[in-house]
């Protein structure tokens, strides 16, 4: 199979850094660009190698998708997770471990079954995977004090490890040296995607709903203050109207009980729906454990039509691969950059029947994470937690330094700039919202979505700047904990070029301490003057 170039630059780029001694390497490509055949390349250089490989997974519908993965690739391999019995062979130098089975047989056991035993002993007869080489498929999926746990122990084993995913946040810490194989628009470029279309026709008011600390919207305070039933009403006509053809669908709820929900009210109106989550399956009236291979089985009816459209909370988000999805139903507010580049992922790539993809949006996605097609610079957020990403770009909409998304007030279709609709040629000049209240009415807002914060300079403004700077430099707090100090205490924000600010926005969400001089406005001012005495002190 011949490999796209992004592939190619891909695979050498990890090879490289693991010659050159690095133990950890991160390796993002975008979804749909491949990354299981760079897996495959990377484990076949292991192998050549005389190196054993551990490739780690947790979910049953990733480990599921890698047995097809490698059965396709003729390459053999054994599973150590619970419930693929039929797979298991320790004696090949390549396995698919499940990270849930490897915790409970070993970490569980290690702490039900080890009292009285030492660390050695404990370590010796309950032992993760012996392999050389471990591959962390979707990294980003994984949770923390576990998979560091793994890692940690991995590398006192010696192993090398490589984490694959298409948003590499929140992960720095763990894989230290990143790589990035194509973009969105080097995918399209070279047929690997297709154009995506979004339309919003309605979006609830978010303001004041509480963020979990990955930065994704409360599921109880969604349920409790802007959950409505005409919301399933309002997706199903703009569903009719954006599709009517019925192609495949994929839809994305606020929870599990609101994702059923939606394939019973799909159902009630004629059109075959399913819901499926990390349990359960419902279908043709009836909800039910999930068989393995359901989602095989998903994607077989969506592809013979006889299937519309298929409804989860999340996770159908990561890693799975049903190339003739047409359409994707945004039905919820998402606050994590992470979990939206996954869910429209999912219809990006190529398939013979597509020419493009919608993405019908009623949770105001399109202005909080920008276009499905965007590319995304990981390198400048790759050492930063996870919400900083999203935040930044609300910065940089809100100082005017990136466009902020237009909506036609007439279609619902969305683009960066112009005057006239792209799609239905409708001329505007005023971008506009329609919000959902919770009385189930429309209320049209009109105007920017981000509002530009109060910026003022007045006669001690920078001498306040200077103080807060110091203050939260000996917390070891950020910038932006600066910059809050400074407003809480007076009401406005101050101008972004004083001296001790940085020079970079994405510095901003540094911690002081970490951001050199140099990196700083002010800093040749301070240069020239440190010069002069010198200069001064030598003449005498």
């Amino acid at each position: 199979m011949k490999r796209w170039a992004h592939q190619e630059r891909g695979v050498n780029g990890v090879l490289a850094k693991l010659d050159a001694g690095h133990k950890a390497v991160c390796l993002t490509s975008p979804t749909g660009g491949g990354k299981s055949v760079m897996m495959l390349d990377i484990i076949n250089w292991a192998l050549g190698l005389g190196k054993s490989v551990a490739l780690y997974t947790n979910r049953r519908m990733l480990t599921e998708q890698l047995i097809g993965v490698f059965q396709r690739a003729g390459t053999p391999f054994g599973v150590r997770a619970a419930g693929f019995d039929e797979y298991r062979d320790a004696n090949n130098p390549v396995q698919i471990c499940s990270l849930a089975t490897e915790n409970a047989r070993v970490f569980r056991r290690r702490k039900s079954h080890g009292k009285g035993l030492s660390d050695a002993m404990q370590k010796g007869t309950w032992r993760l995977h012996e392999s050389d080489f471990d591959i962390f498929d979707e990294i980003h999926m994984f949770k923390g004090e576990m998979l560091e746990q793994v890692i940690r122990e991995k590398r006192e084993m010696g192993a090398s490890a490589v984490g694959i995913t298409a948003t590499p946040l929140g992960i720095s810490h763990l894989f230290p040296e990143l790589v990035i194989a194509g973009t969105n628009s080097e995918l399209r470029r070279c047929g690997a995607h297709v154009p995506c279309y979004v339309r919003a026709p309605d979006e609830p008011d978010c303001s004041k709903i509480k963020r979990e600390a990955t930065g994704e919207f409360s599921l109880g305070e969604i349920r409790k203050k802007i959950w409505t039933q005409q919301i399933y009403g309002r997706v199903f006509s703009h569903w009719k109207l954006y599709n009517p053809d019925a192609r495949p669908t994929i839809l994305f709820a606020p929870g599990v009980k609101e994702s059923v929900h939606f394939a019973q009210d799909f159902e009630k109106r004629g059109v075959r729906w399913a819901h499926i989550d990390g349990e359960e399956m419902y279908l043709d009236g009836k909800l039910y454990k999930k068989a393995k291979n359901a989602t095989a089985d998903i994607k077989g009816m969506l592809e013979d039509g006889t299937l519309k459209g298929v409804s989860n909370r999340f996770v159908c988000r990561e890693g799975i691969d049903i190339p003739c999805l047409y359409h994707c139903i945004l039905a919820t507010p998402i606050g994590s950059l992470l979990s939206y580049i996954q869910a429209v992922g999912r219809i990006l790539r190529s398939h013979p029947s597509l020419s493009h993809v919608l993405v019908q949006d009623h949770g105001g996605n399109y202005w909080r994470h920008g276009s499905p097609n965007a590319d995304r610079d990981w390198t400048e957020c790759y050492t930063l937690p996870a919400r900083v990403a999203s935040e930044l770009r609300l910065d940089r909409i809100r100082e005017k330094k990136e466009p902020e998304p237009i909506r036609c007030p007439k279609c619902s279709a969305i683009r960066l700039q112009g005057a006239k609709c792209h799609s239905c040629g409708y001329e505007h000049t005023k971008s506009s919202r329609m919000v959902l209240q919770v009385d189930g009415s429309l209320k049209t807002v009109e105007g920017d979505v981000v509002k530009p914060h109060r910026v003022a300079c007045k006669a001690n403004t920078e001498q306040i700047w200077q103080q807060c700077y110091h203050r939260i430099r000996r917390t070891g707090g950020s910038f932006k904990q600066a910059l809050g100090l400074f407003m809480h205490e007076n009401y406005y924000y101050p101008p972004n070029n004083l001296k001790f600010m940085p020079i970079s926005d994405v510095d901003l969400y540094r911690k002081i301490g970490s951001v050199p001089p140099h990196r700083l406005h002010g800093y040749e001012d301070f240069q020239t003057k440190r010069f002069e005495k010198s200069l001064f002190q030598g003449t005498e």
